[in-house]
């Protein structure tokens, strides 16, 4: 009772957490134009939009090793500290726009720009220590679902954000809607405080609760619960057993045998002693040896997710307000249209298990994409018609993405291709929100015609992934093939079958 009450608060409190990440990583999306109207230069707007993807396109591929290595629990409180110290930055360089302090838009520029630089240090960092977390309170069978419902979550404080910030800046002006935003980090300290020590006590009780079942069965008892798809060497090592007698060195070995462990064999140990002795530098080298699949499906991410998906949700608000003269607010919801229904993506993750089909998928979205686009270069075109058509898109390209990590790469480079990932959205991010205000400032067709140009790259890497995927990769990302006997059950839930038979060996 006590370990499900300690998870359930654990998981309620990360969730929290990844509410007020996306909430504040959209703020500057929500208040853009009215940073221009108070003097703000487009060009630095930009800048300020695209912090976030330049810092986390890099970071996030060490962000695993940290949480390996130093503790999850300390590297989610170090996240979440840059987290919380740059949006109190940010939102008071905003708010000296404003009365009493009327700092000048270049002196309030810097003063944001650093606040995002801390929050973007922490930001995709804490995203994969929330999904890590996670996967440790849960059991393996709903990994995949817990971390579909914090993205979920996140993009709820997404929409929250882009139509709460404008609608109170519109009531009580742009400094006190900031002070406003400021009252949402006590919640968050106490959120990250209970997600750090409930979340390190519950990980603990359950491992102590799966070493006691794998004991009984290890005995000869029987247990109600399946324990089939627990993994034993997760939940033994040696810091957690008494020590046993040290066994006699081979001859002419100077070599120290380790000790044996209950559950895991002398080997594994040797293996482990090993890899714990390896240096930071072999661990990024071996960090970049990435399947050629895993570059594939990056290079697929990139202009699909990063330079229009995400790309758009931090400069639409801008383009709408220059193409269609909207007022900002309206222009705000509008773009939170293609967040909101971005949501229905646990549908397409239902029928890419069943079905797989995920390119089949993504050359859909990258026609959806480039139909959002074009209709907004067409006179008197609803904007209201291209967000939704640009939120189905956003909808299917994030679980096709995101779900063929696990499909074709083995378990052991899975966490380096997430970082991945993660690495070239942001980077996508980062360009799209510098690229795209600069081309508004000449025309604003031609920031259209950029984000129609990613609908098109999108296209032309889909369609090479499909003959890379029919060639060498056995056509798993396009049709339901499947290289088992239905009746075989994977050794692991957090690998797709398909790799259990191993994988193409081609890497970078």
């Amino acid at each position: 009772m006590l370990l499900c009450s300690l998870t359930a608060v654990s998981i309620a409190a990360l969730l929290g957490v990844m509410f007020f990440m996306y909430f504040v990583t959209d703020i500057p999306s929500g208040c853009g134009q009215y940073l221009l109207d108070r003097g703000l230069d487009a060009t630095a707007y930009g800048v300020l939009s695209s912090i976030y993807g330049w810092v986390n396109s890099v970071l996030p591929l060490f962000a695993g090793l940290m949480l390996d290595h130093f503790g999850r629990s300390k590297s989610y409180i170090i996240f979440t500290a840059c987290i919380g110290s740059g949006t109190l930055l940010f939102l008071l360089g905003t708010a000296t726009l404003d009365a009493p302090f009327h700092f000048s838009p270049m002196a309030a520029f810097v003063v944001m720009s650093v606040g995002r630089v801390l929050f973007s240090v922490g930001g995709d960092s804490a995203v994969c220590a929330n999904d890590t977390m996670l996967t440790a309170l849960l059991p393996p069978a709903v990994v995949a679902t817990s971390i579909t419902v914090s993205i979920l979550v996140g993009r709820v404080g997404s929409v929250v954000s882009m139509n709460a910030v404008p609608l109170l800046i519109d009531q009580v002006g742009l400094g006190p809607s900031m002070y406003v935003v400021m009252t949402l980090l006590l919640p968050f300290t106490v959120a990250v405080a209970a997600a750090s020590i409930l979340g390190y006590a519950a990980t603990k009780r359950r491992k102590a609760h799966t070493r006691a079942m794998l004991m009984v069965v290890e005995e000869g008892g029987f247990l109600d619960e399946d324990v089939s798809s627990i993994d034993a060497a997760e939940y033994f090592d040696a810091a957690d057993v008494p020590d046993m007698p040290e066994l006699p060195a081979p001859p002419n070995s100077t070599k120290p045998v380790p000790k044996p462990v209950a559950g895991v064999p002398v080997e594994s140990l040797d293996a482990g002693l090993l890899k714990a002795r390896q240096t930071l530098l072999q661990r990024v080298w071996e960090a970049v040896n990435i399947p050629i699949v895993g570059v594939l499906l990056a290079i697929m991410c990139m202009p699909s997710m990063g330079f229009i998906a995400f790309g758009w949700t931090s400069v639409g608000q801008v383009i709408l307000v220059a193409r269609s003269g909207l007022e900002a607010d309206v222009a705000a919801r509008l773009v939170s249209v293609a967040n909101l229904i971005s949501m229905l993506s646990p549908l397409w993750a239902f029928i890419i298990d069943r079905f797989r089909k995920q390119l089949v998928l993504m050359l859909l979205s990258g026609v959806l994409s480039l139909a959002a686009f074009t209709l907004l270069l067409i006179p008197g075109s609803p904007p209201l018609l291209s967000m939704v058509l640009q939120g189905i898109a956003f909808s299917i390209a994030s679980p096709c993405c995101w779900s063929s990590v696990p499909l074709c790469i083995r378990e052991q480079k899975v966490g380096v291709v997430f970082g991945l990932l993660s690495c070239t959205l942001n980077l996508g991010l980062g360009l799209t929100a510098l690229v795209a205000p600069a081309l508004m400032t000449l025309n604003w067709v031609l920031s259209i015609a950029w984000f129609i140009a990613c609908s098109l790259f999108t296209l032309v890497a889909v369609v090479f992934f499909i003959v890379y995927d029919f060639r060498y990769n056995h056509g798993r990302l396009w049709s339901t093939k499947a290289d088992r006997p239905k009746a075989t059950r994977p050794p692991t839930p957090r690998a797709y079958p398909e790799v259990t038979g191993g994988e193409l060996e081609a890497t970078l």
